[in-house]
């Protein structure tokens, strides 16, 4: 009898040890969260619209910020190294979406400008740098605080261009060029103000792409201008529908723009268009879901253009990853 009170003794211990982690686990648990370096448990980026993304050419990954998930904006970074996302940080610039992105190439870094908190209600207009590592405030001068304005990086001139947006005074029409020091405003006449547009620089014709937004009277618009590091010219008013918060980039592979949905008052848009210098070419492919706001980067390393998010027909923030090859598109969403 004694010799069986022992087995069951030792049988709920046994059990005890099963059901509750020891202090070694517990430990291990608290140690993994506390240290940055090791992976999150999150294998994607959460749901969201209205963030912006932007190459890493040194780093050779995607870097994604910020955004709007119902009911609050994100400040977390992403980045994409062309087999799978990896949060990288939550410190940095404080929670927005709006906001514009590009990737200085002489300086070897990610610039951020502007962009909205929905919680605080306030436009910013701070600029910050990502070195791979880590956000970095350089400058609080230069452009009116904005949002649903655009940037590109304009490798000719070794600068980053701003174009127009919305600020606490109405749209703007201002063109504003960053040197990795100081903002300068341009003097030059150009497109009307707008907001919601998008812009790509083309490196095998030396111009920054500008296409469509919402004008101050709520007009959808199809105009294309190109900056040539001087000034601004019209180059066409025919092409791709009248459109707002589509998302474009350089496809390196084609060497031509490629710019992807939006919406206007009609309808909300799938649509593949490309730019080869002279006039809009519609692809007839399949891809993303009709939705705005995505986020869209080539990366040039794995030859791949990476869009992500975005708000469907429904208004309700998405997580999906597409990739574009050149000649149609992948939903690597569930491959990954």
């Amino acid at each position: 009898m004694r010799i069986l009170k022992l087995i069951l003794a030792a049988l709920l211990f046994a059990s005890l040890i099963w059901c509750f982690p020891g202090p070694v686990a517990i430990d291990s648990a608290i140690a993994s969260q506390d240290d940055s370096s090791v992976s999150p448990p999150i294998k994607k980026p959460p749901k969201r619209g209205n963030h912006a993304m932007a190459y890493d050419a040194k780093r050779k990954k995607i870097v994604m910020f910020g955004g709007f998930n119902y009911p609050k904006a994100l400040k977390d970074t992403w980045t994409w190294d062309g087999i799978k996302w990896k949060l990288e940080s939550q410190k940095g610039p404080i929670a927005r979406s709006r906001h514009a992105m590009a990737y200085d190439t002489r300086r070897k870094r990610v610039v951020l400008f502007g962009g909205f908190n929905q919680d605080k209600y306030e436009r910013y207009n701070d600029t910050w740098e990502w070195n791979g590592r880590k956000w970095r405030l350089v400058s609080t001068f230069g452009p009116a605080p904005r949002d649903f304005h655009a940037m590109a990086y304009d490798e000719k001139n070794g600068v980053v261009i701003l174009f127009s947006g919305s600020s606490d005074i109405g749209y703007r029409s201002d063109t504003w060029i960053w040197d990795g020091k100081v903002w300068k405003q341009v003097s030059v006449t150009g497109p009307p103000a707008r907001v919601s547009h998008a812009m790509a620089y083309d490196p095998k014709r030396k111009k920054v792409i500008l296409f469509g937004g919402q004008n101050n009277n709520q007009v959808y618009l199809k105009d294309t201008w190109e900056w040539n590091g001087k000034k601004w010219n019209k180059i066409s008013s025919s092409g791709p529908p009248a459109r707002l918060g589509h998302c474009m980039a350089y496809d390196g592979t084609k060497k031509k723009v490629i710019m992807f949905g939006g919406m206007n008052s009609k309808t909300y848009l799938n649509d593949t268009w490309m730019w080869g210098g002279k006039k809009w070419l519609k692809l007839k492919v399949d891809g993303p879901q009709e939705r705005y706001s995505s986020a869209m980067a080539y990366n040039a390393n794995r030859k791949l253009t990476v869009l992500f998010g975005g708000f469907d027909s429904g208004a309700r923030s998405t997580q999906d990853t597409w990739t574009w090859d050149g000649s149609r598109w992948t939903d690597i969403t569930l491959a990954k």
